[in-house]
């Protein structure tokens, strides 16, 4: 792209590694975010077609709830997807300079599906303030007789339209995160910079298809440990009242997160096998003792929990996942610094030259 191609200067070894903790950053805060979207999207919209379908006001509201987790403020969740997209496509224009202009091209095109999605999850939570649909959602006992004309209101074509808006989101978000999978794939394997000249060489190996179920475990595991924090605050609603929606979301969360938990260490074993050998570092061994170290913690806490049915160590288990996501960020960066050296050292190289020639010029030398 000739917008990337017109920011790209040589840089020294201190912006550079600037650059790098720039990076990081923006995987801390893109990868869980971004999780957090697609796993609560997918879950809402199936307790809300699964409270339609048996006419049960509890999945409706779970599916209200769980849209809530990431939708706190439209120009916030703008800001938290766009802004780390910006700067890792920035960085690395920085940094690898035109060596991989296949990943620069799609970290931009992600814009254009991730921005509708977040607009149509939105629209879908505004879809439960509709006055009937609150109604319904905050009933805690109903009748059979009223049952069926309380759901009539999803005949509406209005209705229709703004609660399967997630269904479209879900898509969208899904496609957005698995190329954005590939793409930092690629930017970590400097042996194929030269190789993958298009979408499908990016999109289609095992390496990308590894790391993509991990993040899809990882994301729903993160959306259940935080939707117990969030729903079991002592002295909030699910403590104090409804006791039957209570149990029911306490389990399936309980269980969600431990399922997923327990399958990460198995992908994450398999993802860390297809890391090139180029990306592989002693400092990349050291974060994964770290991250399976993490999770049997993880896994211990929640197994407590679900054995005393107690929401003790709630908050542990959510500090805990917040580690986790960090440092699989730093792991996507370590593998790119290890995989890139020599490309480091052609920029600074070049960067050198280039700034001889202005001090030159300027009548410095």
């Amino acid at each position: 792209m000739e917008i990337l191609e017109n920011i790209i200067h040589p840089q020294s070894a201190q912006r550079i590694e600037l650059l790098s903790y720039i990076t990081t950053i923006a995987y801390m805060i893109l990868l869980p975010y971004l999780g957090l979207l697609l796993s609560s999207t997918l879950l809402s919209c199936m307790f809300n077609c699964k409270g339609k379908k048996t006419k049960n006001s509890h999945y409706i509201k779970l599916a209200n709830d769980l849209i809530k987790l990431p939708t706190f403020n439209l120009h916030a969740s703008l800001g938290l997807v766009l802004l780390p997209l910006f700067a890792l496509m920035f960085t690395y224009a920085q940094i690898v300079q035109a060596s991989s202009q296949l990943v620069f091209d799609n970290l931009f095109y992600l814009i254009f599906l991730i921005v509708p999605a977040v607009f149509l999850i939105y629209i879908y939570k505004d879809s439960f303030q509709l006055s009937d649909i609150a109604k319904l959602v905050n009933k805690t006992k109903e009748s059979n007789e009223n049952k069926d004309a309380e759901f009539s209101i999803y005949k509406f074509t209005t209705i229709k339209l703004l609660t399967n808006a997630p269904r479209l989101a879900f898509w969208l978000l899904l496609a957005s995160s698995y190329i954005l999978i590939a793409g930092i794939i690629l930017i970590s394997d400097s042996t194929r910079w030269e190789t993958a000249v298009s979408l499908s060489d990016m999109l289609w190996n095992d390496a990308t298809i590894i790391s993509f179920l991990y993040f899809f475990s990882a994301s729903f595991a993160f959306t259940s440990v935080l939707a117990l924090f969030l729903f079991f605050k002592p002295g909030s609603y699910n403590e104090t009242s409804d006791r039957k929606y209570s149990d029911m979301i306490k389990r399936f969360f309980l269980n969600t997160a431990m399922i997923f938990v327990l399958v990460q260490p198995i992908l994450y074993t398999l993802d860390l096998m297809s890391v090139p050998t180029i990306a592989l570092s002693n400092s990349l061994f050291g974060i994964t003792i770290a991250v399976i170290t993490i999770l049997l913690a993880v896994a211990s806490l929640l197994y407590h929990m679900i054995k005393y049915n107690e929401m003790k160590y709630r908050g542990v288990t959510l500090f805990l996942f917040i580690g986790l996501f960090a440092l699989l960020a730093v792991k996507v960066q370590v593998s790119f610094n290890t995989s890139a050296q020599l490309q480091v050292k052609k920029v600074i190289k070049t960067y050198k030259v280039h700034s001889a020639e202005i001090q030159e010029q300027l009548g410095m030398k």
